[in-house]
């Protein structure tokens, strides 16, 4: 969910996928520090991927299309 912070606790890194719907601006946050800020336009969704470490904390600012783990 948008604004939720949620904590990796698996022991490992995991890979989050995130798909923006269109028009849409947002911060990717991890352990605090915005290391992305991907956006959506033109009637596109836009797709971010990253690595969160294990411990490491992540949220995304605004809501999103299709947001998985693989864990």
């Amino acid at each position: 969910s948008a604004g939720v912070t949620y904590t990796n606790s698996t022991g490992r890194p995991i890979l989050v996928m995130i798909t923006l719907g269109n028009d849409v601006v947002t911060n990717i946050t991890i352990s605090g520090v915005v290391v992305a800020n991907p956006r959506s336009a033109n009637g596109a969704e836009e797709t971010v991927s990253f690595v969160v470490p294990n411990g490491a904390t992540y949220s995304c600012a605004q809501p999103t299309g299709i947001w998985a783990e693989l864990r």
